[in-house]
């Protein structure tokens, strides 16, 4: 399903159809809609549960809500169908709603801790990158709580959070080099070594001490290096588009680096972009190592 979405051909052709089976996949619109419809059903069946006083209403409808999207999934063959997703998720999240519920004791690390590993669990599930992106969001977050730092008020640096991120990003990075059957376990690693970096420099770009942007400076930039050399060797994009991300970083740390003006700063610094990539362009029209900027037609000729 996946070799045919990219490569726009139609699932009902023979040699496509063979292989697909009964499983079914809607476009991305109608995904995104089935997934709003899915939350709402999420929200009803919890809210009938507890109109109903049912005893530990989260985690009943939580149950009820992951055996309707494995009978979605097993029976009715849904692969990214927005609803299923939504539902498990969703019934996951319940359930871990349930288990904060039922100690009397706040914990905001045990809280981010067990929204991670269910939307951990739900990524994996239904092989969906941005639950798992969400699942390693809230384990630095978890990690933020458990250093004594809170969201916008903290004793000091959120340090060991940031610096999580970056080593996902980092791990993600080098880890994309195994082959795996499934595009979606190669998707999840794209989404991690794009976002994770982003994250984690967030964590610390509005503190202003030396040390702390000197810290994300670096390691954006050995991100960006790493990004570009990697993304070259593959010819993927994802490592290209976390080496874009990382440079913003660097450059946005950079800001202060000479007294001018803001307006002045952009105009000069996005001249020297638009011509570094003119330049490339130009380069590539002849292909270097099976890299090359000119389109690929019909046949193979550029």
């Amino acid at each position: 399903m996946a070799t045919a979405a990219r490569l726009q051909l139609g699932m009902d052709l023979r040699f496509i159809a063979d292989r697909i089976g009964r499983w079914t996949a809607p476009s991305s619109i109608a995904r995104c809609a089935f997934f709003v419809l899915g939350a709402v059903a999420a929200l009803l069946t919890v809210a009938i549960f507890e109109f109903l006083h049912v005893v530990n209403a989260l985690f009943a409808s939580g149950l009820l809500m992951l055996l309707v999207a494995e009978w979605l999934i097993l029976r009715k063959h849904l692969f990214h169908a927005g609803i299923e997703e939504a539902l498990w998720t969703g019934g996951l999240l319940a359930v871990a709603l349930q288990l904060i519920q039922a100690t009397d004791i706040n914990l905001d690390s045990r809280n981010a801790l067990l929204i991670a590993l269910a939307l951990a669990v739900a990524g994996i599930r239904l092989l969906n990158p941005l639950f798992v992106s969400l699942a390693a969001l809230a384990a630095s977050l978890a990690i933020n709580f458990i250093g004594g730092h809170q969201l916008l008020s903290a004793p000091g640096f959120p340090v060991p959070a940031g610096a999580f991120c970056f080593a996902m990003g980092a791990i993600a990075l080098f880890a994309g080099r195994i082959e795996f059957r499934r595009p979606s376990h190669d998707q999840m690693l794209n989404w991690l070594m794009v976002f994770m970096p982003l994250c984690g420099f967030l964590w610390l770009a509005w503190d202003q001490a030396m040390v702390i942007r000197a810290f994300t400076g670096v390691a954006s930039a050995v991100l960006a290096v790493a990004g570009l050399v990697i993304g070259l060797r593959r010819r993927t994009h994802a490592p290209l588009i976390a080496c874009l991300v990382c440079l913003g970083c660097v450059a946005y740390q950079l800001r202060e680096l000479t007294a001018l003006p803001p307006e002045v700063k952009l105009i000069l610094w996005g001249s020297a972009a638009l011509l570094l990539a003119v330049g490339l362009e130009r380069y590539l029209r002849t292909p270097r190592r099976g890299v090359t900027s000119v389109q690929i037609g019909e046949g193979g000729h550029a």
